[in-house]
């Protein structure tokens, strides 16, 4: 279950997903080679190929499936994840040579364009690389030099707030722990609950099953595609 959908990969096929929504993959992490590309290179890839960024609707994944030069797209995958890497500059002309190379099999310029990070998407990265540790807004005010009044302008004009993005945050963050089978308890702890019940009871409201659930449900859906 990834994006809260079931999909189907099989080797070679490549899915692209933006920084933000890592996570709902880290629990398949032995399974796939992944490649983070900085912003730089986006940048690079945006002017290279002439894309305008008004002409795109948002996407939050895109999968490419057989992929040519597959051989040679692997190569260069781990010659980009070589940490650390003796020359960054052809690091980044790789990247750009692995976009190329998925690209010429499937257009990704819409997920290219949306994978620019929104002032909400700069939040989101910050609460998840620490997600048990209690955030306030006045946390993200400090990090950001901002005022707090300011934080709530910019995100209010993304249609979202601090709350809305960190309870969804530590919910999704929940759902990942949970799929690793750490044991519920743990997963409150490590989302930032103190409280192991209403954890359960926030879980419940946001995805409609408790934890104890969506952790059977998921090892029946398991033994099916087995």
């Amino acid at each position: 279950m990834i994006f809260d959908k079931k999909l189907s990969l099989k080797y070679g096929d490549v899915l692209l997903t933006k920084n933000t929504d890592r996570l709902y993959i880290s629990s398949y992490k032995d399974h796939f080679y992944e490649v983070p590309i900085d912003l730089d290179t986006i940048n690079s890839y945006i002017q290279q190929n002439h894309l305008y960024t008004s002409a795109y609707k948002s996407e939050n994944y895109h999968i490419v499936r057989d992929i040519p030069y597959l051989e040679l797209m692997l190569s260069i995958i781990k010659n980009i994840n070589i940490t650390p890497h003796p020359h960054p500059q052809f690091r980044k002309l790789q990247m750009l040579a692995l976009l190329a190379i998925i690209r010429s099999n499937s257009s990704i310029d819409s997920l290219i364009i949306s994978s620019i990070p929104s002032f909400s998407d700069r939040v989101k990265s910050v609460i998840i690389s620490t997600t048990s540790r209690k955030w306030m807004l006045h946390d993200i005010s400090v990090l950001f030099h901002m005022s707090e009044s300011l934080v709530k302008k910019k995100l209010l004009a993304e249609s979202t707030s601090f709350s809305e993005i960190l309870l969804k945050s530590r919910m999704d963050i929940a759902v990942n722990l949970l799929n690793e089978k750490k044991s519920i308890k743990q997963t409150a702890i490590s989302c930032g609950f103190s409280n192991t019940s209403y954890f359960i009871q926030s879980f419940k409201k946001h995805h409609g099953t408790t934890p104890r659930e969506y952790q059977l449900k998921a090892r029946e859906d398991k033994k099916q595609t087995k």
